[in-house]
């Protein structure tokens, strides 16, 4: 019946539903004649959301217990690294199905080190780098310019970060169902926060949250309660060039409240989101 806001507005007003004011062009209700009988009487339609029924698989966040999502990081040596691991004498070191969490790699290379006596004897901070150390961290350098000289010492501190870097890295996540999924390759992404302008000009912005499926939340539910909880349109929407994944849209500059409402809904920590402004700088956790 009513193409536009404007004359929805307007039609309210004569109806003595709502009083609103102009400035500017903007129209705002200003305001609610809750009293008035259209209002006291009325009664919304029941109408179910095919789209919305479907709940993603093992998706119970709604009726069962919300657990606290978890990411643990698990390593696994390259070909390379294998002579040291054996050196060490670790049982069932090597084989393709063996991870290790990053205290367990550290575990390892300390072993080796004070296997081996390499703790400098002047500066307990550093070692004495031996000949299997220099190529497991810095032969790809020497690749790449045959100039460069193996360092004779190092800080326990850098061995230790760039042996860990060399490794491959996987991720296991814990749902907030409580169910915890397959070993998968690579870090994990944090659930994004992205914050840009709208098309209503520059005081219009945008919040978009993409990724909340890793953590086994359905993002049509995230839209249905962030709209109740943070009082604004929300909205689903594909993610260019993704596949199996649906963008939050929330109406306005909401990420310190999405961020807040992510965690006191769903149990996810701040080190599992990141919040990107793409209208100034970045915002980082803290």
């Amino acid at each position: 019946r009513h193409k536009k806001i404007s004359k929805l507005l307007k039609f309210m007003q004569d109806s003595n539903i709502i009083k609103i004011a102009d400035k500017n062009g903007v129209q705002s209700i200003i305001e609610i004649k809750r009293d008035e009988c259209t209002l006291r009487d009325f009664k919304p339609w029941k109408v179910e959301d095919e789209a919305c029924s479907h709940e993603v698989e093992g998706n119970s966040q709604t009726k069962g217990e919300i657990h606290d999502a978890k990411v643990l990081e698990y390593y696994r040596p390259f070909e390379k690294h294998l002579e040291l691991f054996k050196i060490v004498g670790i049982p069932g070191s090597g084989p393709k199905n063996q991870y290790y969490s990053a205290s367990q790699v550290r575990q390892v290379l300390f072993k080796y080190i004070n296997d081996k006596e390499l703790d400098d004897k002047i500066n307990p901070r550093q070692i004495v780098l031996d000949s299997m150390l220099c190529d497991l961290l810095y032969k790809s350098i020497k690749r790449a310019n045959p100039n460069f000289v193996y360092p004779t010492h190092a800080s326990k501190d850098d061995v230790w970060k760039s042996f860990l870097k060399g490794l491959h890295v996987y991720h296991q996540t814990t749902k907030i169902d409580g169910t915890v999924a397959d070993m998968k390759k690579g870090a994990i992404a944090p659930i994004n926060i992205q914050i840009t302008r709208g098309q209503g000009g520059r005081s219009k912005f945008l919040t978009t949250i993409i990724g909340v499926e890793r953590y086994g939340i359905n993002p049509k539910e995230v839209a249905k309660e962030a709209q109740k909880i943070l009082a604004c349109s929300t909205s689903t929407d594909s993610v260019p060039g993704v596949k199996r994944t649906l963008a939050v849209v929330v109406q306005g500059n909401k990420a310190t409240e999405v961020q807040k409402f992510l965690f006191e809904r769903y149990k996810i920590k701040n080190q599992y989101v990141s919040i990107d402004d793409k209208c100034g700088k970045a915002k980082k956790n803290r």
